[in-house]
């Protein structure tokens, strides 16, 4: 039996692999995105931005910086980049503390190209738990939140989303579990699958993007 036990499984991609990339998130229109910090690791690539104006789609390549990321991925899967360039829209950050267990929520990323389309990923799912708030300002703030929304390749990096289309979280790890016990009282019956998706304290996260403002 493997108890309580969890096999912890995560979306790695380097430039060296032909189908490798990651997702990001924009939560700024002045170019601030949100990603996980283990997409960041492996030779460095370009940003490939979708950004839908009207009804056209613009494909952009730029090149990004890092304004944060997390030291030790372990702990906190999250890093904030910056890109030079003006979207139509942003996701808006909703805090993780009002969401409720079962309460629906839908993933997203995106599978690359196919003959010059990009392609995007997308499931449905239901929150599992929300962990209590951890670290302290300054400094990083965040919680984590369970749910068994389908991810692919390419989602790691990307959005969980309410049903408001407010963004909660950034997708980080995928846990498979033989156990009943997730996340204190919520359950799952063999073996379960679940998501992690990190959500950063939205005081924390917009203090951090208008100082980086200030010093540029």
């Amino acid at each position: 039996s493997m108890g309580d036990e969890a096999l912890e499984l995560e979306f790695i991609f380097s430039g060296e692999m032909p189908s490798g990339h990651g997702s990001a998130v924009p939560v700024t229109r002045d170019g601030y995105f949100l990603t996980a910090s283990h997409c960041l690791e492996g030779p460095r690539s370009a940003l490939i931005v979708l950004d839908n104006r009207g009804r056209a789609l613009r494909v952009i390549k730029t090149d990004w910086r890092v304004v944060w990321r997390s030291p030790s991925k372990r702990k906190l899967d999250l890093a904030l980049i910056y890109a030079p360039v003006r979207l139509a829209r942003a996701f808006k950050l909703a805090g993780a503390e009002d969401l409720d267990t079962g309460e629906a929520v839908a993933s997203a990323g995106w599978s690359g190209f196919i003959g010059g389309t990009p392609m995007a990923s997308h499931a449905a799912g239901n929150v599992i738990g929300v962990s209590e708030k951890m670290g302290k300002l300054p400094g990083p703030v965040w919680r984590v939140v369970g749910h068994d929304s389908p991810l692919h390749p390419g989602d790691s990096g990307g959005p969980l989303i309410d049903w408001q289309g407010r963004l909660i979280g950034i997708h980080s790890l995928i846990r498979v579990r033989r156990s009943r016990l997730l996340f204190g009282s919520s359950s799952m019956k063999g073996m379960g699958y679940v998501g992690d998706a990190i959500a950063p304290d939205p005081e924390w996260l917009y203090g951090l993007i208008e100082a980086d403002r200030k010093s540029q």
